[in-house]
């Protein structure tokens, strides 16, 4: 998910992206990814960077041959508990980690999806360990499943990805 973050930042000039995890140390995790994958770029990719704080970073610009292009771009990371950094905003990418943790599911669904605009050119990214039935995560993953949504529904069970599980001996 955070490499979907990365690309629309560094291929959409003027974007705006946020990840919004469960807990602080998450989104600390998922920062760093950006950050792992921002440098480990080819450094003739690496964009340049502006304002990097310890919760978000902005690219200015990325190299091509003439010169460079401007990006103006950036990507910030929060926990749902926090401030509503989504407010006032208009977001290109969105991705909410574990989401049917939120504490404040309701609100946060629906300013998030007020900043995310309709278009083929929105990305919205809502994953999640299901936490029982009847939550917003709940009711939109099974409006996904009956196609009453714009969302795809994806279910990978913990089985079927070979790191999670050891044969018996």
């Amino acid at each position: 998910s955070q490499a979907y973050v990365l690309s629309t930042a560094l291929m959409r000039p003027y974007s705006d992206c946020i990840t919004i995890a469960h807990v602080d140390e998450a989104a600390e995790g998922l920062f760093k990814k950006i950050l792992l994958m921002v440098d480990r770029l080819p450094p003739e990719l690496r964009p340049l960077c502006g304002r990097m704080r310890k919760d978000g970073i902005a690219f200015l610009e990325m190299p091509c041959v003439e010169g460079g292009f401007a990006l103006k771009s950036s990507i910030e990371v929060g926990t749902a508990a926090g401030a509503e950094k989504w407010r006032s905003k208009t977001l290109q990418t969105v991705h909410l980690s574990e989401f049917s943790s939120f504490p404040y599911q309701d609100q946060t669904w629906l300013g998030v999806m007020q900043c995310c605009p309709k278009t083929p050119d929105s990305l919205v990214i809502v994953e999640s360990t299901a936490r029982g039935m009847g939550d917003i995560f709940h009711e939109e993953y099974t409006k996904a499943e009956a196609g009453e949504s714009g969302f795809t529904p994806v279910f990978i069970p913990w089985y079927e990805l070979p790191d999670a599980w050891m044969p018996v001996p």
